[in-house]
């Protein structure tokens, strides 16, 4: 099974023959649907612990790393948690945008 965000850059024909010759089955997700998207949150936690600037990428690379790195996993878990919340969210307002 394979999950993707159902963007149009995702679903070419050519993408979907390859998914159907090797059997591989796309789960059904909303587009765009960052409301359900983990890692969204994620990326955006990442973001606003990064300086606004570097004086090279291996400085960039570094600091990435060393907040990637601490990230506390009762952050992650409690993302984890909280989908039963977001699915509701989301179907509540019939597909609109949500609190989250």
């Amino acid at each position: 099974m394979f999950q993707q965000d159902n963007a149009s850059i995702h679903t070419t024909s050519q993408i979907n023959e390859y998914f159907e010759e090797s059997e591989i089955r796309v789960i059904s997700w909303p587009v765009k649907s960052s409301d359900l998207n983990l890692i969204e949150e994620v990326w955006s936690a990442l973001k606003s612990k990064l300086k606004r600037s570097y004086k090279c990428q291996e400085d960039l690379e570094e600091d990435v790393t060393n907040v990637w790195e601490n990230i506390p996993s009762t952050y992650i878990a409690n993302l984890y948690h909280s989908m039963k919340a977001r699915l509701q969210a989301v179907m509540d307002v019939k597909g609109g945008p949500t609190d989250y």
